[in-house]
């Protein structure tokens, strides 16, 4: 049975007592006032305990009873019972977990707090008797954590959890990245906060007022002009964004290029895949055909690590190696950290593979690696014992602290397209806590290659999602002065 500190880790904790800062203090004032609220809040700001001070003093004001949280797995299952667990303020809640073979003895049992997983929505929608799951909890209060995660509209968590919505009466999201690739993700996330007060019912509505349709068969899409001044008008009573820069001392970001050169065979498969979207490898055997566009990117991004998925005439699924040019510069960023702990971003599999063996590891961040062994691995991080991580960001972007322990250089082996789990990587170094002076970013980029093209498109996005922090930033300040009058 779950206990109210029902966490694997909380037998490890003390709890102490919670002390809020200025900035906390506003952000539970946020949510106190708001039904329906956004908190776009930093990492490493407090989030998950901001809203369990808010919901804390609804539920002894008698106008809340229970919380159903929603998160992404490693979150769901580390950080929020782990934070109950950490803090007297909070300990006293019962929290049960809606994931595993235990859930539906979960559902029963009375809580204040049941947490579950977006891939657990499906099994809440679903009947069990003569009614929904969720409805069976008679839960009041929906916290949805990460709320980037209902950006698409079209993904089966969204139609799931959309007709669940209602049923609140209180509905919260938290976020450290709301607009990280683009506007257009905030109209998911908005809708799952206000049914769509702030910017309408339909998706489609929302992309005719505020965009134009662009690029190849008009299916990208830009904001009209004046646009985004009148979203962020819409988003402002909505959602609270607090800077990290006001609040917190953090330390800078140091950013270092190291660029490579693909090898004369290396460019013309690379060439061939760009251009023809077929190519033969070097044995004059292999061959690899990218059946779009598309898939052409994918492969070139490859070529570019280093290594290409391609099947075989069995129709085996293999990889062929195809140069060692950023692992001969990861080996020497290695060399010249001289022991400093180094955490680098892979995104195929091929890439962990060959990162893996040619630096003699054992220890690795991503797909395949179950909640207690990336506990293990988390802390033995953090205890400086591992000197080299290799992570994908797909994967860990989420749900870990990685800046307790020595380790501040972050080495981007394979970019991203995704500005969020770029910058949220980055967080999982850059936040209270890390005691290095400056955080390192170091970048591998293949030149001439899709590498440089998304370096370019990241810090376009990066602009963008600046751009509305600051009007929510601006907002509230006047705000402020109003009420000052």
């Amino acid at each position: 049975m779950m206990s109210k500190n029902s966490s694997e880790h909380s037998s490890e904790l003390t709890p102490k007592p919670w002390h809020p800062k200025a900035y906390h203090k506003l952000a539970v004032k946020w949510l106190l006032e708001h039904a329906a609220a956004g908190l776009f809040l930093p990492p490493g700001m407090g989030k998950t305990a901001c809203t369990l001070a808010a919901f804390k003093i609804l539920q002894q004001e008698s106008v809340a009873d229970r919380m159903l949280v929603v998160a992404p797995r490693r979150v769901a299952r580390s950080v929020w019972p782990r934070q109950i667990a950490q803090w007297k303020d909070f300990s006293h809640l019962r929290v049960e977990m809606l994931h595993g073979s235990g859930r539906e003895h979960a559902l029963r049992r009375k809580a204040d707090v049941y947490v579950t997983t977006y891939e657990g929505l499906r099994w809440l929608a679903q009947a069990d008797g003569r009614e929904a799951r969720y409805k069976i909890l008679r839960a009041d209060t929906l916290v949805m954590d990460e709320l980037s995660k209902l950006k698409h509209t079209r993904t089966e968590r969204f139609k799931t959890l959309k007709p669940m919505l209602p049923s609140f009466r209180r509905r919260w999201g938290l976020t450290g990245s709301p607009a990280a690739n683009s506007l257009m993700n905030l109209f998911g996330e908005c809708f799952a906060l206000d049914l769509g007060r702030s910017l309408g019912a339909y998706i489609t509505h929302f992309r005719d007022v505020y965009f134009d349709p662009t690029g190849y068969g008009g299916y990208s899409w830009v904001p009209k002009r004046g646009a985004e001044k009148r979203i962020y008008e819409r988003l402002k009573p909505l959602a609270l964004h607090l800077s990290e820069k006001q609040y917190l001392k953090l330390p800078p970001i140091e950013p270092n290029l190291i660029e490579v050169e693909l090898p004369e065979e290396s460019r013309r498969v690379y060439d061939d895949l760009e251009t023809r979207l077929f190519t033969v490898l070097a044995d004059r055997v292999t061959e690899v055909i990218a059946p779009n566009a598309g898939a052409a990117l994918g492969k070139c991004r490859q070529v570019a690590n280093g290594a290409l998925y391609h099947t075989t005439k069995e129709g085996e699924r293999r990889w062929t190696a195809v140069h060692d040019e950023k692992l001969d510069a990861l080996e020497d960023l290695v060399d010249e950290l001289q022991g400093d702990p180094l955490m680098v971003a892979y995104q195929f599999d091929h890439d962990r593979i060959r990162i893996m063996e040619r630096l003699g590891l054992t220890d690795y961040l991503g797909g395949g690696v179950g909640d207690k062994k990336a506990q293990q691995v988390e802390d033995a991080w953090n205890a400086g014992e591992i000197a080299v991580l290799p992570v994908q960001p797909t994967t860990v972007a989420h749900g870990l602290n990685l800046q307790e322990g020595p380790g501040h250089h972050l080495c981007w082996f394979a970019d991203t397209w995704n500005y969020e789990e770029y910058d949220q990587l980055i967080r999982r170094l850059r936040r209270p806590g890390q005691k290095a002076a400056k955080v390192h970013v170091h970048h591998i980029v293949a030149k001439d290659t899709v590498d440089e093209a998304m370096v370019l498109s990241r810090n376009r996005k990066a602009k963008t999602e600046r751009r509305l922090l600051e009007a929510l930033m601006a907002y509230r300040a006047r705000r402020r002065a109003a009420k000052g009058r």
